[in-house]
């Protein structure tokens, strides 16, 4: 599984990508992942928390729809931006 985060500090945003192994699809851990990130996010008082997602990936947006994120295109079409202002 490759997993990275990377905090940016000047914009009080959190970057992160992940991709799964097909082994752990379908069994929350993508939800599990989302909310501690984002209740990490909050522990540090941060004012915006953002995602970038593969277009084909619609279960990953939705699991950020129902946690409060909107979601946004972005100018490569393969790639849509998942954010949350907290």
């Amino acid at each position: 599984m490759k997993h990275k985060t990377q905090r940016q500090l000047e914009n009080r945003a959190v970057w992160y990508l992940t991709d799964k192994c097909d082994r752990y699809q379908c069994q929350g851990l993508g939800t599990e992942l989302l909310k501690r990130l984002l209740q990490v996010g909050r522990d540090e008082h941060l004012t915006l928390i953002n995602a970038e997602i593969l277009t084909e990936n619609s279960a990953m947006q939705r699991v950020c729809e129902k946690l409060g994120f909107r979601i946004y295109p972005t100018a490569e079409t393969s790639v849509v931006r998942a954010e949350m202002i907290t």
